[in-house]
């Protein structure tokens, strides 16, 4: 039996086409091979983060911040002390040594915040006048104006007054006072975060009611039956309790037909 042909020989035509394939597939395995190296570095600098952030809330739950404040307070206070000591162990004034740290701007503003502070004390109930001029008062330092939009719509009149030559009429619009007969010009219209901030301002100022304490009112036209205000509070007790009782036999003494 003859033996079979051997095969025929490769030529050099062939084998670019079998290590084309070959060169593609490593380049892929190795953008592969790249691409979760870095998969791995995330994943090992994201594990990191959450260590870090499982550690922080760690202390945070073990710390008192309000131990803390008191801590800080005492420490502010021993520092006091000590440069007080030590300015009278050298013969200097303590608060005139202090106040040189101050600027005059800082100055002003404690001076205005003790004034401030001053005038909110509660003196006691006079009359409804001052009452209101305080709520008032209170109501206008909460108001936060938007400057910005302020700005704007001030720009925006006067550049169409200037352009209508009406720059005088304009600028008095703007700045309506009580004796203006000018109407709000209706191409304006109010944002909805001032309109927003308007509704809170008034679900604050209804809170602020019901938390007040109401007047109580008074009818002359009533018995006076206490000598001051706790024992009227007690005999409206008892006689929510009792009237019910001795109701007729009150009566009969008012009348005189008691027995």
């Amino acid at each position: 039996m003859p033996p079979p042909p051997p095969p025929p020989p490769t030529t050099s035509a062939d084998e670019p086409q079998d290590s084309a394939p070959a060169k593609l597939a490593k380049d892929k395995l190795s953008e592969r091979l790249a691409k979760l190296e870095k998969l791995k570095a995330r994943r090992g600098e994201s594990q990191r983060l959450n260590r870090e952030d499982v550690k922080t809330d760690f202390r945070k739950k073990q710390s008192n911040e309000k131990l803390e404040e008191k801590q800080e307070l005492k420490r502010g206070k021993a520092e006091r002390m000590l440069a007080k000591q030590t300015a009278e162990m050298n013969g200097e004034d303590y608060a005139r040594h202090r106040s040189m740290n101050y600027t005059i701007e800082q100055v002003e503003q404690w001076e205005d915040r003790q004034q401030q502070i001053e005038e909110n004390k509660t003196k006691g109930f006079t009359d409804y006048v001052q009452v209101q001029a305080k709520k008032y008062n209170r109501d206008i330092r909460e108001l936060k104006p938007n400057l910005h939009e302020y700005s704007v719509q001030k720009a925006a009149h006067l550049e169409s007054a200037k352009n209508n030559g009406q720059h005088q009429l304009q600028a008095n619009a703007f700045y309506r006072d009580a004796d203006s007969l000018s109407y709000a010009n209706p191409e304006d219209k109010v944002s909805k975060m001032a309109v927003a901030r308007v509704v809170e301002d008034l679900a604050k100022q209804s809170e602020r009611r019901k938390k007040a304490s109401r007047r109580r009112e008074f009818n002359e036209d009533d018995d006076v039956t206490y000598i001051n205000e706790r024992n009227m509070h007690f005999n409206k007790k008892v006689a929510r309790a009792y009237d019910k009782y001795t109701g007729e036999i009150r009566g009969n003494f008012e009348r005189g037909t008691a027995l």
